[in-house]
């Protein structure tokens, strides 16, 4: 479907531009925010009447984006979860918590403008991006913790600078059931040195006692 943008949409394009987009993505999000209207002949005449005052529309958006951004950038915020002693959780934080987090430390967030291309999984202090217009993004820190403890603790270590991240890792492995790994396999390997060095000695002595009874045939 080809479309007229009405407000900069980000990856899509500034006022005015015509674009094509899927169905759903018009009629679902586009349309009913009046970010865009349908690229008929009509809507072109219309759009061209009303450029001026949509442009200044948008920038009075885009001012108040910007100072929306400047109070809610970098804020931290928590969600409590259960999760277990490897730091996963059971379940996941989405798109909508992080609104609703949000919304109860007094930011006003949509939670369409929480860009998660996953959920949540792991218990730390994490980045996500909110898109407040099409010009303005900032950053806020979901703090998903087990206890409001183990928030203020996360939150203070966030502070000094310190990544503050438990469970999985980049690979989806459980980062702290690799390094309580590494310790047992090593000691399973120590125990299994000894063991072998005796079975390495018999057959030392075997060989020698083989070649003393040649010597004596021999003589």
């Amino acid at each position: 479907m080809e479309i007229i943008l009405l407000e900069p949409v980000r990856n899509l394009g500034k006022i005015g531009d015509v674009v094509k987009v899927k169905n759903g993505y018009a009629r679902n999000f586009l349309f009913p925010n009046k970010k865009a209207i349908r690229a008929t002949d009509a809507n072109v005449a219309v759009f061209a009447e009303k450029k001026a005052e949509l442009e200044k529309e948008n920038a009075k958006k885009q001012k108040e984006a910007e100072a929306q951004g400047k109070k809610v950038e970098g804020a931290v915020v928590t969600i409590i979860r259960q999760a277990g002693e490897d730091g996963r959780l059971y379940g996941s934080v989405t798109s909508g918590d992080v609104a609703k987090a949000l919304a109860e430390a007094g930011f006003n967030v949509d939670r369409r403008q929480v860009i998660l291309t996953t959920p949540l999984k792991a218990i730390g202090v994490h980045t996500v991006q909110l898109h407040l217009h099409g010009e303005v993004s900032v950053n806020v820190h979901p703090n998903i913790s087990r206890s409001e403890d183990e928030a203020a603790d996360a939150k203070a270590r966030f502070a000094r600078g310190e990544v503050v991240m438990e469970g999985v890792d980049a690979t989806g492995r459980a980062v702290k059931q690799a390094k309580t790994e590494a310790p047992a396999e090593a000691q399973a390997a120590e125990e299994a040195a000894p063991a072998a060095e005796g079975a390495e000695a018999p057959k030392k002595a075997k060989k020698k006692s083989k070649k003393a009874d040649a010597d004596e045939a021999a003589a």
